[in-house]
C-alpha cells in the first residue's frame, strides 16, 4: 500500500461510523476441531454487512437505483478461535470509497467473547448495475447515503 492509500485508510476508518452486530455461535457453526468453521467468520461478515446496509436505507436505494454491491477480493486474517456458544462482536465500516464511488473497501472486525480480536475480513468492491450487469459508480442518492455514514456521528 502507498503511504497515500495508507493514509486515506487511516482517515476513512477514523471518519466512518462503524457498525456493530452480535451472534451466538450455534453448533452449526462449529467445525470437527470444535471451534468456529472457516467459512461462517465469512458468513457472519455478510450477515452484518446486509444489516448495516439495511438498517441505514443502503439497501432500499439499491433496490430503488437497480445495482448491489460486488466483491472482487476478500482477505481473511485468523487470529484467535471462537468457540461453541459464545457471543461474537462484529464490526463493520468503510474504510475507502474512491472519489467516484466506484471503488471501496469494507472491514470487518470479529471479537471472541472476551473481547479478543480473532479474525480481519477486508472486501474489496464495486457496484454492479443489476440488468446491465455492468460495473458502475453508485448513483447520487447511494453515494449521499453512504456519505452521511462516513461522517463522525
Amino acid at each position: 500500500m502507498d503511504p497515500w492509500e495508507y493514509l486515506c485508510f487511516k482517515v476513512y476508518r477514523l471518519m466512518s461510523k462503524i457498525y456493530i452486530k452480535k451472534f451466538i455461535i450455534s453448533k452449526d457453526d462449529i467445525d470437527v476441531n470444535l471451534h468456529l468453521r472457516d467459512s461462517t467468520y465469512v458468513d457472519y461478515a455478510n450477515k452484518t454487512k446486509w444489516a448495516y446496509f439495511r438498517e441505514n436505507g443502503i439497501l432500499d436505494e439499491f433496490k430503488k437505483e437497480k445495482i448491489g454491491p460486488i466483491v472482487f477480493e476478500m482477505n481473511i486474517q485468523y487470529k484467535k478461535e471462537i468457540f461453541l456458544n459464545e457471543e461474537i462482536t462484529i464490526t463493520l465500516w468503510f474504510d475507502y470509497i474512491s472519489e467516484d464511488f466506484r471503488k471501496w473497501r469494507l472491514t470487518s472486525e470479529i471479537f471472541n467473547k472476551d473481547g479478543d480480536l480473532s479474525a480481519v475480513i477486508k472486501n474489496f468492491g464495486s457496484f454492479i448495475h443489476l440488468e446491465r450487469r455492468k460495473v458502475v459508480s453508485a448513483p447520487i442518492t447511494v453515494q449521499a447515503t453512504i456519505s452521511k455514514l462516513l461522517k463522525n456521528i
